[in-house]
């Protein structure tokens, strides 16, 4: 885990994939307070997950992934 009071998103990648490890296999609600009690925002750990789905992925799959993220963002926000 990073240095104590450090924020988030200065956390190294390290940092995060062990949080998305840690958090894999808790319910919603496990993973709710886990992310409560470490000040995480649970929207920011669900984005590192995908960023490390994402990492695994081959440059076509990302690209499919990328625009079907980005059309359902766009359908969202038209609602």
């Amino acid at each position: 885990m990073p240095v104590s009071g450090q924020k988030p998103d200065g956390w190294s990648g390290e940092a995060k994939l062990a949080v998305v490890i840690k958090t894999a296999p808790l319910s919603e609600a496990e993973f709710s307070q886990y992310c409560r009690v470490k000040g995480l925002w649970v929207e920011k750990v669900k984005e590192w997950r995908s960023d490390c789905v994402m990492g695994t992925m081959s440059e076509t799959q990302r690209k499919v992934a990328e625009k079907n993220r980005s059309e359902k963002i766009k359908s969202l926000l038209s609602n």
